[in-house]
């Protein structure tokens, strides 16, 4: 959710009200009193202001470039590998763009059993939007990203929208399909280091979910959505190194 503003700026160092809806993004980002926000006008360009003490304006200093934020929603399936990977992923695929993260439960996934369909023990949900939201605003994000609750891979894929354009990594996966340009909202599915069962394979063909790699070599998982994610970046998108 962005944090609006009501009007556009007409300079800099201008006090601008926050639009109504404002208010909710600000109490997920838990922002405070006096803290720098990235905020969104009406003409969506995004500008750098500090937040001021009646929580319903702030202060504007920077305009931000208008490709601040990826076009299209980009979501990914991450089957859960230990805490350590969990993080590094949730890190760098929000300063990458990613709009949300959605973990997986898979036949594969770390602390995973076929009898057992439950994840593993980690300190899962409070941790991973923690770890969300300081990666968002080291990099400036205006988007909070979300991180949703483990649900098994099955779940997902029966309340797949057909609208929605979707890949699962794969090797080797096949060649001659290529992800292209992101013009449209976008699902990855990155499997677990064990790789997708065949079983998991037939799922995501039942719903048209096409299987893409990057080549001959073999991305350990917490690798694998990155390079995606790269691969299919508008670019316009640029970054710079903080």
């Amino acid at each position: 959710m962005l944090i609006r503003l009501a009007a556009v700026p007409d300079t800099q160092e201008q006090m601008v009200r926050l639009a109504p809806e404002a208010q909710q993004a600000l109490s997920l980002w838990q922002a405070r009193v006096g803290e720098i926000v990235t905020v969104c006008d009406p003409n969506h360009k995004y500008y750098r202001g500090r937040l001021l003490a009646d929580f319903s304006s702030v202060q504007v200093f920077a305009t931000l470039p208008d490709t601040l934020e990826p076009p299209y929603r980009c979501r990914i399936c991450q089957a859960i590998p230990n805490r350590e990977r969990m993080i590094w992923i949730i890190q760098k695929g929000v300063e990458l763009g990613a709009s949300e993260i959605q973990p997986i439960i898979t036949e594969r996934s770390y602390g995973m059993t076929q009898e057992k369909k439950i994840g593993p023990r980690q300190d899962k949900f409070t941790t991973w939007n923690k770890v969300a939201a300081q990666a968002a605003r080291q990099c400036r994000r205006a988007l909070l990203p979300i991180v949703h609750p483990p649900v098994l891979l099955e779940t997902i894929l029966q309340h797949f929208s057909p609208t929605e354009e979707g890949w699962f990594l794969d090797w080797p996966g096949d060649p001659t399909k290529k992800m292209g340009a992101w013009r449209c909202d976008r699902t990855l599915f990155v499997g677990p280091e064990g790789g997708w069962s065949d079983r998991e394979r037939e799922l995501f063909q039942q719903v048209k979910i096409n299987p893409i790699t990057f080549g001959s070599r073999l991305l350990r998982t917490e690798t694998a959505a990155l390079v995606a994610m790269v691969f299919c970046m508008d670019s316009d998108v640029s970054f710079t190194v903080a």
